[in-house]
């Protein structure tokens, strides 16, 4: 390396001590630790008290949450999926981080921190709902002149998760979603028109086989893996089904939002489509935030009537 390189990046090397210098007055690494602890402390009293505005107050404006297969969640959807997450009602709720691990990267900092979660959620039924998780994450927070402010979270890892109803262990994943669902806005003007929309999604099962929808016993669509389908109609009664199980009975409302999911049960020579009412917040989820599931929207070769299809 000659001496007029070398020379350069000893420069820049001296010029972002400088700068570190400038965001952290001391390199006291136990200093930083006790500043962020009390920050995860204050978030965890915010998410106790369901406080979306205090919440987003620790948040940067351009923050996001990478997930696998490079998708990611901008603060908007983290709101989008706080407020579902409080839709049933919640009787107890309690929040605490421990910091793991702490580095400097340029003029942030990383964190890796376990979060534990505790939820206890009254259902439709009256029973009681208690989800316990443990989320292990890593953290990128800067300094700015009004205090600590998340910018990214990656490398999520679920370390626990408990769900118990009525303190006996069961599979639930999670609580059933609280109706009127909100609209999603390019919806709402179906919506005001005076249609209800009926939103059917299908996970991506891997099975290959495209299962029909029926409205009234009139086909309208076949349904691929990973996709969802949003249909328009007036208000009144109307029978949906595929092609095993009872059909299902929808009293369409103005300005109402159903959600049915379509799974696949099993058989001899294949399988057949069943379709049933959803109230899960993951139904929810599915339809305020598809990317998050891996659904996209039915594709128009597998729509037969495209006059009751939202597109």
């Amino acid at each position: 390396m000659n001496i007029k390189r070398f020379s350069f990046l000893l420069g820049i090397v001296l010029l972002s001590r400088t700068f570190l210098a400038a965001q952290f007055p001391t390199t006291n690494m136990e200093q930083l630790r006790n500043e962020l602890n009390v920050v995860h402390r204050d978030l965890s009293e915010a998410l106790d008290s369901g406080d979306v505005t205090r919440i987003r107050s620790f948040y940067s404006p351009n923050f996001y949450i990478r997930l696998p297969k490079n998708k990611t969640l901008n603060l908007d959807d983290i709101v989008t999926l706080l407020r579902l997450a409080e839709t049933p009602t919640i009787t107890d709720r309690k929040n605490s981080s421990v910091i793991q691990e702490l580095k400097f990267a340029g003029a942030d900092v990383l964190v890796t921190v376990e979060h534990n979660r505790d939820a206890t959620y009254k259902l439709q039924d009256g029973s009681a709902q208690r989800v316990v998780e443990v989320v292990r994450q890593q953290e990128r927070w800067t300094k700015q002149p009004d205090g600590w402010k998340l910018l990214t979270i990656e490398d999520i890892e679920q370390k626990q998760r408990d769900v118990t109803v009525n303190d006996r262990k069961t599979e639930g994943v999670m609580p059933n979603y609280a109706v009127p669902l909100t609209p999603n806005v390019d919806d709402q003007t179906i919506l005001n028109g005076g249609y209800g929309i009926i939103f059917i999604y299908r996970m991506n099962d891997g099975a290959i086989i495209r299962p029909p929808i029926y409205c009234n016993d009139q086909k309208v669509a076949q349904m691929t893996g990973g996709t969802f389908l949003k249909l328009k109609l007036p208000p009144g009664k109307y029978t949906l089904k595929s092609e095993k199980g009872d059909p299902t009975e929808l009293q369409v409302e103005a300005a109402q939002i159903s959600l049915l999911v379509l799974t696949i049960d099993a058989g001899f020579p294949r399988g057949r489509g069943k379709l049933r009412v959803d109230r899960s917040i993951i139904a929810a989820q599915a339809y305020k935030l598809p990317k998050l599931l891996d659904l996209n929207p039915l594709g128009n070769d597998n729509i037969d009537d495209p006059t009751k299809v939202v597109k």
